[in-house]
């Protein structure tokens, strides 16, 4: 692949840890950024095992090592948008 695909790929994934965590932090309704992590670790646990399966490919890029870092981190951020609009949502107004 060439690296404009590359960054292409890695920035839709990351995108989609986002909107990950948002769902899942949406649908908790409570610590709405813990659950948008803990999708995000799960996602990276699935990752780790899926590369772990496959053939070795030689050195490690820093790309290799730095976005599986970065996928809990967007998914907490989607948590956190999530809880932002649940927030907004429930509040009552005032009479």
């Amino acid at each position: 692949l060439t690296p404009m695909q590359l960054a292409v790929g890695d920035g839709l994934g990351l995108l989609l840890s986002v909107v990950g965590g948002f769902v899942a932090g949406r649908l908790a309704k409570i610590d709405e950024v813990h659950h948008g992590a803990a999708a995000g670790f799960g996602s990276l646990v699935a990752s780790l095992l899926i590369g772990w399966g496959s053939p070795a490919q030689g050195a490690l890029s820093w790309r290799d090592v730095l976005l599986p870092l970065a996928v809990v981190p967007a998914a907490a951020l989607g948590g956190y948008i999530a809880g932002r609009l649940n927030t907004h949502t429930t509040r009552q107004p005032t009479p």
